[in-house]
This record gives structure tokens, sequence and C-alpha cells, in this order.
């Protein structure tokens, strides 16, 4: 008797959360999330639009925030792309904190660097054909060649020049 109503409970209580926990899954995103239409690349990172010159200057800007009441410097990022006639594009990458320009490794135009207190970020800027992408990759002292995971795409008009701002 009594372990047929335990049974019966189990039951009915899995019967009451499987629907929830599918619609629960479904607003965090399942396979769809990440689509285009969501405004992210199919290839991971958001994609925009840059501006439509043959000659785009792309930088890492930064601006610092207001003391939180700690010592961490902190900084929202962006990433500006400017043609020759002058039309900007500016993309958020966040806020991150002990920024710091860094020297472009060997597959980046421009690389930053924002590091507190043994852990932090590097955003890279690469390009892949016609189109700028900003990776984002994990920087702690015990992490060893993190991956580079892609946060920003930008099309770029076909065959634009990119030159990069120091």
């Amino acid at each position: 008797g009594q372990d047929r109503e335990m049974t019966v409970s189990r039951k009915s209580l899995a019967q009451s959360l499987v629907p929830a926990l599918v619609v629960a899954l479904a607003a965090c995103g399942g396979p769809d999330a990440g689509s285009p239409s969501s405004g992210a690349s199919s290839s991971g990172g958001e994609a925009i639009t840059g501006p439509s010159g043959q000659t785009v200057q792309a930088s890492f800007v930064t601006e610092a925030l207001p003391p939180d009441g700690s010592d961490v410097e902190r900084a929202r990022v962006a990433l500006v792309l400017r043609d020759e006639a002058g039309a900007t594009v500016r993309a958020e990458l966040g806020t991150f904190m002990g920024c710091s320009e860094a020297a472009p490794t060997e597959s980046a135009l421009l690389s930053l660097q924002c590091y507190w207190a043994g852990a932090g970020d590097a955003l890279h800027l690469t390009r892949v054909g016609d189109e700028l992408v900003v990776l984002r990759q994990d920087l702690a002292e015990e992490l060893q060649d993190a991956p580079r995971v892609p946060v920003q795409r930008v099309s770029l008009a076909a065959g634009a020049r990119v030159d990069v701002a120091r």
C-alpha cells in the first residue's frame, strides 16, 4: 500500500514537472538559441553590418566607469569602425576590468587585455573574408591557451581594406 502510494506520487510529480521543465528550457534557449533570426550569426557571435566604405578604420575604445567602491578599474569596451566617408558603427562588447592594449597575436589585427587579480579576458579582432570577428578568450593563471569564442561579427563591403588604430 504505502510503496504504491509513493510510486503514484512520484509519477504524478514527474508528470506535472515535465511540462514546466520543457517551458523553462525553451525560455533559456533551446536548439534555436543563437539562430541568425535572433541577431546571432550561425557561426557564433552577434552579427551587424559595418560601414559601407572601401577603407575602414578599426579600434577598440574603452570608456572608464566611475569607481564602485572597490579598487578595480572597470571600463565599457566597444569596437568602433569608421569608413573614409565618416560613417561610424559602434559595437558594444561589454564591461571589463583592468583593460590595456596588448600586442596583437599573429592572427589578430588588434588585441585588448582586460585582467585583474589573476583572471580576465582578452579580446582579439580578426578578419575572415569580408567580415571582422571579435573573439573573447578567458585569461587565468591556471589556463593555458583557452579557446577563443566569437562574440561579435561585422560584415564589411566586399574587398574593403581595414586599418587599425593603435
